[in-house]
């Protein structure tokens, strides 16, 4: 299998991370614009719920990641020149280069090439299974493919359509905000244990079994 992930950020590297384990005989390449260490943005804060969704999905890079972060369980908040300190919330955070370092190092542990300050498009990739556009907020292949975005006049195509969607859902991207605050629209809060639903469609869709 041959797998091309347009954009170096840590949403395409880690995806690049789980399929390279979980399929190692897959030649899977991940395209960057940028320089390895280029970065924009500020730092990056991660919940203690979204670390255990890291350590189940993958325990290597979980550990880089809580091992280079700074933790801290509690918030301050200042009103009226009154602190008031609330425990219980726990988060770890860090630069977003530290990231993206930490996360080339486990790609490239597991075998995936990183190539960086190249401009890729889908049609690089002619003889790829799937290609991922994973090119940032203002992705030019997304810009490209926009006409796929749900909108009035594809929903009306049928009238008795609903749009159904679980959040959080990015809009305007996937779907306009017509559309989603819409009487036709159905939104389904997070699903349990989406990542792992997602890999198993995935795999069913890329083995045949689909």
């Amino acid at each position: 299998m041959r797998i091309a992930v347009i954009g170096g950020g840590p949403a395409g590297l880690y995806l690049a991370i789980l399929m390279k384990r979980d399929f190692p005989a897959s030649r899977i390449t991940v395209v960057e614009r940028n320089a390895a260490d280029d970065t924009f943005g500020f730092g990056v804060v991660f919940s203690d719920a979204t670390l255990d969704a890291f350590r189940e999905a993958d325990e290597p890079s979980y550990r880089a990641i809580t091992q280079s972060f700074a933790y801290w369980d509690d918030i301050e908040i200042v009103a009226k020149g009154v602190s008031h300190r609330i425990g219980g919330n726990g988060f770890c955070g860090c630069s977003r280069r530290t990231l993206l370092l930490l996360l080339q190092e486990r790609a490239r542990g597991l075998g995936v090439e990183l190539e960086f300050r190249r401009d890729a498009a889908p049609e690089d990739f002619p003889d790829a299974d799937l290609v991922v556009a994973a090119d940032g907020i203002a992705s030019p292949i997304r810009e490209r493919h926009r006409h796929f975005m749900v909108d009035r006049e594809k929903l009306e195509l049928t009238p008795d359509a609903l749009f159904s969607h679980c959040l959080p859902v990015r809009r305007n991207v996937k779907v306009t905000d017509e559309v989603l605050d819409s009487p036709r629209a159905i939104h389904i809060d997070e699903a349990e244990n989406r990542l792992h639903v997602q890999k198993a469609l995935l795999h069913a869709l890329l083995t045949g079994e689909l």
